[in-house]
C-alpha cells in the first residue's frame, strides 16, 4: 500500500474537527492498509495517541472505538512487536 498517502492524507483526517462525520469511512480505509501491511498498526496507534481530543470526549470514545478495532486486525506477534515504539 501507499504509505505515504497514509501517512499525508488518511491520519491527518483524524485531526480535523469534523472528524465524526466521517469516522466510520476513514477506519474501514485503515482496517484496509492494515490487512496489506500489519506492521502499520504502530505508526496509526502513534498518531492517534499525538493527537488526542482533550476536551471532546465524543471524539475521544470515537478514536477509542478505532483504536480497538486497529489492535483486533493484527496478530499477537505485530502488536508486541509495536508496543516498544507505542510506549516509548
Amino acid at each position: 500500500p501507499n504509505t505515504e498517502y497514509l501517512q499525508r492524507v488518511l491520519l491527518p483526517l483524524i485531526k480535523m474537527p469534523c472528524y465524526p462525520v466521517y469516522h466510520q469511512q476513514l477506519l474501514v480505509c485503515l482496517l484496509h492498509y492494515l490487512s496489506k501491511d500489519a506492521s502499520l498498526a504502530a505508526h496509526m496507534l502513534r498518531f492517534m495517541y499525538r493527537h488526542w481530543p482533550v476536551q471532546n470526549s465524543r471524539k475521544q470514545l470515537l478514536l477509542l472505538c478505532a483504536a480497538e478495532q486497529i489492535v483486533s486486525a493484527v496478530d499477537q506477534d505485530t502488536l508486541a512487536a509495536c508496543a516498544p515504539a507505542l510506549l516509548g
